[in-house]
């Protein structure tokens, strides 16, 4: 049986080393090693957003989903929360606020493509309405 406590250190440690090679950003991404004693992000050192990492088989979009924006709300209320997740064999795939498409509530699912566009047009200070087109 896999310990899920490693498969989460190893799902982070993989999702910031995806960061680091698909997004233009100015330092490297990094495990929160006090998350379990905060409740805080997942990975540290990409501004203005907050991370839920999960590495699971069977999805849970919706709880995953207000896990990270009750992080967000507690945490690092100036940031966006973004759950990035990953099945065996499968790409990353990311939930980010449906504010990006002009809605007040709820989350878009991105594939790992979409989410490099839109992530690195943000960085580079687009809003958001903007990204996805």
């Amino acid at each position: 049986m896999v310990n899920p406590i490693h498969k989460g250190k190893r799902g982070e440690n993989e999702l910031c080393l995806w960061l680091k090679a698909n997004l233009d950003l100015n330092v490297d991404p990094e495990r929160n090693y006090n998350q379990s004693k905060r409740g805080s992000s997942d990975i540290v050192n990409v501004a203005g957003w907050a991370f839920e990492v999960k590495r699971r088989e069977v999805l849970s979009l919706d709880d995953w989903w207000w896990q990270v924006c009750v992080s967000v709300k507690k945490h690092y209320p100036e940031s966006e929360p973004v759950v990035a997740f990953r099945q065996n064999r499968k790409p990353w795939e990311f939930l980010i606020s449906a504010r990006a498409i002009g809605l007040e509530l709820g989350y878009i699912r991105l594939k790992d493509s979409i989410f490099i566009n839109y992530a690195n047009r943000a960085i580079r200070g687009h809003y958001p309405q903007e990204i996805l087109v």
